[in-house]
């Protein structure tokens, strides 16, 4: 309120202005022939709202607290910009003239017609025609499939994905955009439309069935397979396109498996693919913590990363705990060129500020010239954001720290905090990641969301997580240790596979055990233990098992409060061992311990003080 209107310095009792009366009082006093407009652009709370209701009557005269009266001229209008009216005032609602805009009556179309104008000139009017046909066909029947059988990570509009389609589809077209140019290699027009068909088929996956959940991607790769054969008499396929078997997704495994590599005609290969040997070789001396071991998931991160960075659109990762957005980020932005890029990190909390946002985004750009702030010349700055959904919801349900990021994106400025001069802001660009809404996170306004281009990732299944931690146990037994430890090591994370399941299942969130909450990152702990024990403590493969199940009690044991749990996890660990290790408890001289944890761990739990 204060940056808004003006306050005055609790010490000093000296009177500063706040962006609107500095702004309000410039165009009341300005002597131009032109219309004036001042845009509230963003959600409208019964607070700073009602300070507005002297001017939106029949006054039209702003009053400041200083005792200021500001006359509004013929010439001043304002526009306020609201995604509801949930929570402004009926004195609000009955001064102002309603416009309510609803997204289905403009449509995706239109957006559709003015893309087509920012194709590259390369194409030509038979590319363009396949291009408007591939709209037709494929759009609005896969949002008609997501709205009405799918399950949303964030919840979006038909326009934000069909706008993010063209986004993702203007980022692939850059060799095409370039035929011809500056030396490039000229491409046949048969190879084009391969091209721009295989592309534009990628595209819908990762943008219209980009924001769902895992088991929804099943449900759209089966609709989307059925769409693309043209056998569905609602959605015939149109003449302009011309689709053989080879030019559509291999029928092993899901859309979701495959990317369109540009080479020749194009084909499609699986993310496993883009992999290079390197990258999947572990060093000697690596640390645990720090490793990322490729997979298909970590090859789609890094590729959408490489895209929208390079094309400067801004990026949302969703996706559930322990899947890796914040490491796989943060290595990608340390391995960029120093000379190019700075990276910013903010880690936003549920206590996180406006101010604080700006401040920090602030102390990393340098006056390029008055009013104008950026990264030093011939660099880009690049704000990553991880848990952007966690600042606390004021009172009237906005997140302050996300409207001034949205200010941002949308208009490229903000307000000095002191003298309420705008500041420019350039050559700054936006990533960021969270966990899907629940559980302390918050929904994001869809007027934030709009701008991003979102990436979901999945929960790991098991094939995935039995390759990234036997990765990491291979890498580890094979120096030093015996050859049995090798298999061992495969052992164990199958058996702690199958632990953390069997504990996301028979321990489920309560009011009263509100923390039995399993992930990802608790599999990892549990490896990551054993593995701390080097070869010269480890000759027997006894005590690997020992130490195995000392850590799978430390790890998920160690949360659990009630005495009937203890015992059920008791008995899975029992059976879990049995079952992998071919081993029983009491042979491995572990049974006698549990036994007294078990008995004496109500009594350490008791509060009076003579037990």
């Amino acid at each position: 309120m204060g940056q808004l209107y003006g306050c005055f310095d609790p010490v000093s009792h000296e009177w500063t202005d706040g962006v609107l009366a500095t702004t309000f009082r410039e165009q009341a006093q300005s002597t131009a022939e032109d219309r004036q407009w001042i845009v509230f652009d963003g959600p409208i709370d019964a607070v700073w709202i009602e300070n507005m209701n002297t001017v939106l009557d029949d006054n039209k005269k702003l009053c400041l607290m200083s005792g200021e009266i500001i006359q509004m001229s013929p010439k001043m209008s304002l526009i306020f910009e609201p995604a509801d009216l949930e929570q402004a005032s009926p004195a609000t609602v009955s001064r102002c003239g309603m416009i309510y805009m609803e997204p289905h009556q403009l449509g995706w179309t239109p957006l559709r017609d003015s893309y087509m104008d920012t194709l590259p000139d390369s194409l030509s009017p038979e590319h363009h025609e396949l291009i408007v046909d591939l709209f037709d066909w494929l759009v609005q029947p896969c949002l008609d499939f997501i709205a009405h059988n799918c399950r949303f990570l964030v919840q979006t509009s038909p326009i934000h994905l069909a706008y993010s389609l063209m986004r993702l589809y203007s980022c692939l077209l850059d060799e095409i955009a370039a035929t011809g140019q500056d030396g490039a290699e000229p491409m046949s027009s048969q190879q084009m439309t391969m091209w721009l068909q295989g592309l534009f088929l990628f595209a819908v996956v990762w943008t219209v069935g980009g924001t769902i959940n895992g088991d929804s991607r099943k449900k759209f790769d089966v609709f989307y397979r059925n769409l693309l054969t043209g056998t569905m008499d609602e959605y015939p396929r149109p003449k302009s396109v011309k689709l053989t078997k080879n030019n559509v997704f291999p029928e092993r495994g899901s859309v979701y498996d495959y990317y369109f590599h540009k080479q020749g005609s194009g084909q499609w290969n699986t993310w496993t693919d883009s992999i290079s040997k390197e990258e999947s070789t572990i060093p000697p001396g690596a640390n645990v913590s720090d490793l990322i071991i490729p997979t298909m998931e970590t090859a789609r991160q890094f590729f959408f990363l490489r895209t929208y960075l390079s094309h400067q659109v801004p990026l949302l990762f969703v996706g559930p705990t322990g899947t890796g957005k914040s490491i796989i980020n943060s290595n990608f932005l340390m391995s960029l060129p120093k000379e190019q890029y700075t990276p910013n990190c903010l880690s936003f909390s549920a206590r996180t500020s406006a101010n604080q946002v700006q401040d920090i985004i602030m102390a990393k750009l340098d006056r390029r010239r008055k009013g104008v702030f950026g990264p030093p010349p011939g660099k880009k700055c690049i704000v990553y954001v991880d848990d952007l959904n966690m600042p606390a919801k004021e009172v009237y349900g906005a997140q302050p720290p996300i409207e001034l990021l949205r200010q941002w994106i949308d208009h490229q400025h903000w307000y000095d905090k002191k003298d309420t001069s705008r500041l420019d802001i350039i050559d700054v660009l936006f990533i960021s990641a969270m966990g899907p809404p629940g559980g302390g996170r918050n929904d994001i306004t869809g007027r934030f969301t709009r701008h991003l281009n979102i990436v979901s990732i999945d929960s790991f299944d098991d094939e995935t997580l039995s390759k990234i931690f036997t990765s990491i146990t291979d890498w580890h037994f094979s120096t030093g240790f015996d050859a049995t430890f090798y298999r061992l090591g495969k052992i164990l994370v199958q058996a702690t596979m199958a632990v953390y399941k069997d504990a996301m299942e028979s321990f489920l969130p309560t009011p009263s055990k509100s923390h039995y909450i399993f992930n990802l990152r608790d599999f990892a702990r549990v490896v990551k233990g054993v593995l701390l024990c080097p070869h010269t403590h480890m000759q027997d493969g006894d005590k690997l098992i020992r130490l195995w199940i000392h850590e799978v009690y430390r790890v998920f044991y160690d949360r659990l409060i009630d005495n009937e749990d203890r015992k059920t996890f008791f008995n899975i660990v029992r059976e879990r061992t049995s079952a992998f290790f071919k081993q029983t408890l009491d042979k491995v001289h572990i049974i006698i311990i549990i036994i007294i944890i078990i008995i004496i761990s109500p009594l350490w739990a008791c509060p009076k003080p003579h037990t």
